[in-house]
């Protein structure tokens, strides 16, 4: 069953708990709610589908209500329009190459029991500046953060175990990275072509560090 109201179009998957968030021609500022009222019954918006957003180019922001639980893959990838995202603390998954492409995008707010940074997650966000990384996070996974050509440093907290392949792979203008001694895994070009890195220190913890992971550096 799928409804449209307030121009934003849900449907109905009520084996995981609610609404999700699907495709439409979306503009402007959106601003979904944490409820929406069907026949007077009220129903819990906990997702946003798998490509809901993609390429919608005229949407400024987005807010996204507490108690979201799901954000899907490419849920917001290559929206030119989206500068700023904060994922409420509700979110216990998110999937892959979420805000891939998103060229325009500063700022990003990930909640704090996100165990994994997903694949291609902010691939080729060239103006991200700021984003955390939350102290559960185990993994970065592959491609997570590659040609994010604007991220001059990211603080990595302790816990984090892999580094994954091309996790920062073409970042030209990251300078600082501290790796924690956690890390037990570096992937292949993990940092490839990261050619304004600055001296790091290889925590005597990892056992693994892929081919060309600091090549071009």
């Amino acid at each position: 069953m799928k409804i449209t109201l307030n121009n934003i179009q849900y449907e109905f998957r009520p084996q995981e708990g609610g609404a999700f968030v699907i495709t439409n021609d979306y503009q402007g500022d959106i601003v979904i709610p944490a409820q929406i009222l069907v026949e007077g019954q009220p129903i819990n918006v906990v997702g946003i589908a798998e490509e809901a957003f993609y390429g919608c180019d005229d949407v400024t922001s987005i807010t996204l209500p507490e108690g979201l639980t799901t954000i899907e893959d490419s849920a917001f990838e290559n929206m030119s329009g989206l500068t700023e995202i904060l994922i409420p603390e509700s979110v216990k998954h998110i999937g892959r190459s979420v805000f891939g492409t998103c060229e325009n995008l500063l700022r990003a707010v990930l909640p704090s029991q996100l165990q994994s940074i997903p694949e291609d997650m902010f691939e080729s966000c060239g103006l991200l500046t700021e984003v955390n990384i939350p102290a559960g996070v185990k993994t970065l996974e592959r491609g997570c953060f590659s040609a994010c050509t604007s991220l001059k440093s990211i603080s990595l907290p302790e816990g984090i175990e892999t580094i994954g392949d091309m996790a920062f792979e073409l970042c030209t203008n990251l300078e600082y990275i501290k790796i924690p001694s956690s890390v037990k895994s570096i992937g292949t070009r993990a940092f490839f072509s990261c050619y304004n890195l600055l001296p790091i220190e290889i925590p005597n913890t990892i056992t693994s560090i892929g081919d060309y992971a600091f090549d071009a550096t």
